[in-house]
């Protein structure tokens, strides 16, 4: 069969589908080129898609847009809690007395998790960390405690304070240190400005929250 005749019909063929609903099957064909006809005529059925398989392929589309969507909200708020910790660590004053490897329970649980990735970011290669910190984790309470008295490493004890803070969402963690930023150093992060008091913050600071810096 002519490749040509069967492009032809089912270009014609969209048209058709696209058309079905609202007009007559037979006034639609008589609308058609003799092309289509022709291929009818000789046994040519080009294969319609059920009103089924359009609907899910449009929802799967739907939903992967929708996740592609949420994913990329995730990615911009994990990036503004990541911000907003690490501008809390400098103005709370606590960068000029950290040095690597402290127990991150020492300071605030607001940007405690800023504080292990500085000391993962200090600490040796993974391939020869590995090693001490597999045996840190083989110890007994008891010379765990010995060895935080030696200096070794501290931030693999357990944290409840900072599993509780874990368990929030990422929004409600950036609500928490926004509030932190504004009521104690009078930073507005949506503002990027540390006002000099706080008259000076809510005369010129718009509001608390994203929307109200639009």
């Amino acid at each position: 069969m002519d490749n040509e005749l069967i492009e032809e019909m089912e270009r014609e063929q969209q048209l058709l589908d696209r058309f079905k609903k609202s007009e007559g099957q037979s006034e639609l064909e008589n609308l058609m080129p003799k092309g289509y006809r022709m291929l009818q005529k000789m046994g040519y059925e080009p294969r319609e898609e059920s009103t089924k398989e359009v609907h899910d392929q449009e929802e799967k589309q739907a939903e992967y847009r929708k996740h592609i969507s949420e994913s990329s909200r995730q990615k911009s708020l994990e990036k503004t809690l990541h911000n907003m910790q690490k501008i809390a660590f400098a103005m709370a004053g606590d960068d000029e007395i950290y040095t690597p490897g402290e127990d991150p329970r020492d300071f605030n649980v607001l940007w405690r998790g800023y504080i292990k990735v500085l000391n993962d970011a200090a600490k040796e290669p993974a391939g020869k960390s590995a090693p001490k910190q597999k045996a840190v984790l083989e110890q007994s309470d008891s010379e765990l405690d010995e060895d935080q008295e030696g200096g070794t490493i501290k931030d693999l004890r357990e944290d409840p304070e900072l599993e509780i803070f874990d368990e929030m969402t990422t929004s409600e963690k950036i609500s928490k240190l926004n509030v932190f930023l504004r009521a104690e150093v009078y930073y507005c992060y949506y503002c990027g400005i540390r006002y000099k008091d706080e008259e000076d913050f809510y005369e010129h600071c718009p509001g608390i929250n994203k929307e109200d810096h639009e």
